[in-house]
């Protein structure tokens, strides 16, 4: 006795359902010529796949944004020395114009140095 293969029907391996053979895409290399998960399935795990790829860049993307506002809040917060100091250490070279300017407020002398650029 010899068992007859169901060619109407296939076992989605992903949703775990029995479903009409014209559900799945075509596969070359599969035994019955069908790929083993239903293009509903397939289709979900390529949505899936697209919002976890765009969740990912959109927090590399915040993780860089936060970098440079820290970098630059650490240069705006570095003495002229330090910043020289700084792009020396990175291979800078040119002229390096800084305008310092000291507020008087409350019996204080507050240094607020502003960096004009890099030529």
């Amino acid at each position: 006795m010899s068992e007859e293969i169901n060619t109407k029907e296939k076992f989605c391996t992903a949703c775990k359902r029995w479903l009409p053979i014209d559900k799945f895409s075509g596969d070359k290399h599969s035994p019955d010529l069908h790929y083993y998960i239903c293009k509903e399935c397939t289709n979900q795990r390529a949505r899936d796949l697209r919002r976890k790829k765009a969740e990912k860049k959109k927090e590399l993307e915040r993780q860089e944004i936060e970098q440079r506002t820290e970098a630059k809040t650490k240069l705006n917060q570095s003495t002229p020395r330090e910043l020289m100091e700084e792009l020396l250490a990175r291979g800078f070279e040119g002229e390096l114009t800084i305008i310092t300017t000291f507020k008087l407020a409350n019996g204080q002398i507050i240094n607020t140095s502003n960096f004009k650029g890099l030529k």
